[in-house]
């Protein structure tokens, strides 16, 4: 059987890696669930960055457009935000390469991308990742960016529902303590994700005040079937 294990902020990274593993990059609220939502919608690619400066020498480049924020707010002289809704029904970024800038993901991608086989994890997109995880029986290290690198409820959430289902498979096993903490805090709020995320998570409750419908649209499951796979510096929906 393979492994699967639970990094529940980037800076475990280093003592929690695998090998010969695919990474999935967590970042629920919000930057991975909009590079689902923008490579869904006619997105050609997204190339991460860690930095804000580096990212901005795209703007006006030709085929690109430029994205990003900092503790949750769009970069000042960017194009789009870090919104998933900034990328529905946009004619204006089909056929784009969008250089990408986040407080958390972007930062995650940029500590694995050499390391393993990186992809990006969603609760839109959960069903199809799982579906792609099974068929390249693999080690899975599911990595939480977290906030700032620190634990976060709402990533955490995700890697215990997506490992849950993995184990389910029986294809994957465990021996980590990251794991049944994700899994057992999945099944305490289950019920109502979000509901529970905003009771125990006073960051996210005020931040709901101007943003709770994109953190209710980041929460639905299922509605997306493609697998972001990061490859020669990008972005792109994974095909076979």
């Amino acid at each position: 059987m393979k492994k699967i294990e639970i990094c529940l902020a980037p800076v475990l990274y280093p003592h929690q890696k695998l090998d010969d593993s695919i990474v999935v990059v967590i970042d629920i609220f919000r930057a991975t669930t909009t590079f689902c939502v923008a490579l869904a919608n006619g997105v050609e690619s997204i190339k991460p960055f860690a930095s804000a400066e580096e990212t901005f020498t795209y703007k006006n480049k030709e085929g690109y457009m430029i994205a990003g924020e900092r503790n949750g707010y769009k970069l000042e002289g960017f194009d789009l935000s870090n919104s998933p809704k900034a990328f529905m029904n946009n004619d204006e970024v089909k056929g784009k390469k969008i250089a990408f800038t986040t407080t958390n993901g972007t930062q995650a991608i940029s500590l694995v991308k050499d390391d393993a086989t990186v992809v990006i994890g969603s609760f839109l997109n959960e069903g199809a990742l799982l579906r792609w995880l099974v068929e390249q029986d693999k080690n899975v290290l599911l990595l939480c960016s977290g906030w700032k690198n620190t634990i976060n409820y709402e990533d955490t959430l995700f890697a215990g529902s997506l490992a849950e289902k993995m184990i389910k498979t029986d294809l994957w096993e465990h021996s980590s303590d990251s794991v049944e903490i994700a899994m057992t805090l999945y099944n305490e709020g289950r019920e109502n994700l979000l509901e529970y995320i905003y009771k125990k998570s006073a960051r996210i409750k005020k931040r709901s005040e101007e943003i709770g419908q994109e953190f209710e649209y980041c929460m639905k499951r299922g509605i997306l079937q493609n697998v972001p796979i990061f490859r020669d510096g990008y972005l792109i929906n994974y095909e076979e």
